[in-house]
């Protein structure tokens, strides 16, 4: 499913049908239709499932910030940073020249499986638990639904009441439409605070290149 800026609904329930509608998000719902009768099925739950779940959100906010940072807003200026660019980058660059088309804002299907694998069986490996490995992936692909869900929302007209919604939802539309060097968490504001690219609206200058990230002014 494709949409442009015309079909962007207002109102939760019809952002939630308008979510579900794309690949990723039933990938992802399907790789947890999976994921969670298999970890209770296998049982075997102890304190290191609670370790692993919290160490992986714990660390969620920081790599959503690298990831952002490093891959997604790479300039193509030497042959390492073009085979990034190609590969992860030119997408999200064409999110930024249009904001408003849906189709652009998810990751690739391929990523978020891979991602839930590699921590799956690194979790296994390490802890030499396949139950821990099961949550290990189980865990990843339930932060990247909740991902791709907040980074939704601020894409379309509807306005969150919960403020801890609402804050990261502020910040990312001013991402895309004041100043694309600030604010690039998404799920949360806390690797931006900790890491120095949190400012209030008027600490930074409206950016002439937030739709293109190549820094051309269009």
């Amino acid at each position: 499913m494709d949409a442009d800026r015309h079909d962007v609904p207002s109102e939760l329930g019809d952002c939630f049908r308008t979510f579900v509608r794309f690949r990723s998000p039933r990938q992802l719902l399907l790789v947890l239709m999976v994921l969670v009768p298999l970890r209770v099925l296998v049982a075997s739950w102890r304190w290191w499932d609670l370790v692993v779940l919290v160490v992986l959100i714990l660390i969620q906010p920081v790599s959503e910030w690298l990831i952002h940072v490093r891959l997604l807003h790479v300039q193509p200026t030497t042959r390492v940073r073009r085979v990034i660019f190609d590969l992860a980058a030119s997408g999200h660059h064409d999110h930024h020249r249009d904001p408003g088309r849906l189709g652009l804002l998810f990751v690739d299907t391929t990523t978020h499986v891979f991602a839930a694998v590699f921590w799956g069986l690194a979790f296994t490996a390490v802890l030499r638990s396949v139950p821990l490995g099961l949550t290990g992936g189980l865990t990843v692909a339930s932060l990247t639904l909740i991902y791709e869900w907040m980074h939704f929302l601020p894409h379309t007209r509807y306005v969150p009441r919960s403020a801890l919604v609402r804050a990261p939802w502020r910040v990312h539309r001013l991402h895309h439409y004041r100043n694309e060097n600030y604010w690039y968490g998404i799920c949360t504001t806390f690797a931006d605070h900790l890491l120095g690219t949190f400012k209030t609206r008027d600490e930074v200058p409206l950016s002439p290149t937030c739709r293109d990230l190549s820094g051309e002014v269009a």
